[in-house]
């Protein structure tokens, strides 16, 4: 069974190699896909939790960093 990233990541890589054969920049597709994920985050949440998580994935973008929670 696929996990949630995995189903997620096949069909980002479909949409940026769509967008590309047509001329569309991948930070408007990145952009498009934040956009869709408040809509799907916000069936289920408040506009504030929703806020709170993309502020929290804003916040710890670096992969080399330790996580803000994580630093002294």
């Amino acid at each position: 069974m696929p996990t949630p990233f995995e189903i997620v990541r096949r069909h980002v890589d479909a949409a940026l190699t769509e967008a590309a054969a047509n001329g569309i920049a991948a930070d408007q597709v990145g952009r498009t896909l934040l956009d869709v994920a408040a809509e799907v985050l916000g069936r289920d949440r408040s506009p504030q939790e929703v806020a709170d998580e993309m502020t929290f994935i804003a916040r710890n973008i670096a992969d080399e960093e330790d996580h803000s929670f994580m630093r002294p």
